[in-house]
């Protein structure tokens, strides 16, 4: 009878045994190759690529899907600018070093569906695009099995065809003449007509009313007034007390004229 330590270390062997062969047995599946349908995408409505590989495993895999990995590593740059002396985009090949590579995690089928069997070979497509950082150049290419991290053969050197956006590369210039101010002239007739100042021959002066003046520019301003009047034929006490003081400065001087007649002065 086996004593219970021998049956432990039996279970404990058969266990690493059996996980020793899944682990080769996986890494027999993800082994492999893959072929391009071509390496020289065409962009189509210039935003986007579609990958085409058939991939071969060198067994057959225990699942009828495998998690795989395509690293697209940017290697060059097409670009388009605009230089000075030239007309028209310039084209040329940008190398580029020490890019992040851009990765898309892809799950690929090895079911036949024509018989349900799981096969070791498939083909397999997908599509790329600009909204995912994705521009025309060329890529270095490389896939692995996303459960052992296991490579399917080197990378791949792919070119996606396309035109990226134009670089203005010209330098800045200022031009142009500046423009003459122009002085403000008066023309003939906008000239504001000259007041004319009242005396004591004009009936608005000694009747209170307001200065000859352009209806059109002048604004009227009402005559002052104290803080008791009382008015009298249309006009203000003021007015009428300065009229009586200038009929009597009038007389003042006509009796100091040598041979002056006195004149009769009716209020």
């Amino acid at each position: 009878m086996m004593n219970p330590v021998s049956r432990a270390r039996r279970y404990v062997a058969a266990a690493v045994s059996l996980a020793v062969l899944l682990v080769a047995g996986s890494a027999v599946a993800g082994g492999g190759r893959i072929e391009w349908k071509t390496k020289t995408l065409k962009a189509s409505d210039n935003r986007s690529w579609m990958i085409e590989v058939s991939i071969f495993l060198n067994a057959t895999p225990d699942v009828a899907t495998l998690p795989m990995r395509f690293s697209f590593q940017p290697t060059v740059y097409y670009e388009r600018a605009m230089v000075d002396g030239k007309e028209g985009a310039q084209f040329r090949k940008v190398p580029l070093e020490a890019k992040t590579p851009l990765v898309e995690s892809v799950d690929v089928g090895f079911l036949d569906p024509s018989n349900g069997t799981t096969q070791k070979r498939t083909k397999f497509s997908f599509k790329v695009s600009r909204g995912q950082g994705y521009e025309a150049g060329e890529y270095d290419v490389t896939v692995k099995d996303g459960r052992t991290d296991a490579s399917f053969g080197g990378a791949s050197r792919i070119v996606f065809e396309g035109e990226n956006e134009i670089i203005d590369r010209r330098a800045v210039v200022f031009s142009g003449e500046k423009k003459e101010k122009k002085e403000d002239k008066k023309k003939d007739g906008d000239e504001e007509p000259q007041k004319k100042a009242l005396t004591a021959d004009d009936p608005g002066f000694w009747a209170g009313g307001k200065s000859t003046k352009d209806d059109e520019h002048d604004e009227e301003v009402e005559p002052k007034r104290g803080g008791c009047s009382v008015g009298a034929a249309g006009g203000s006490t003021d007015a009428f007390g300065g009229g009586l003081v200038g009929v009597a400065l009038g007389l003042g001087a006509l009796r100091r004229r040598p041979g002056a007649r006195p004149r009769r002065v009716t209020l």
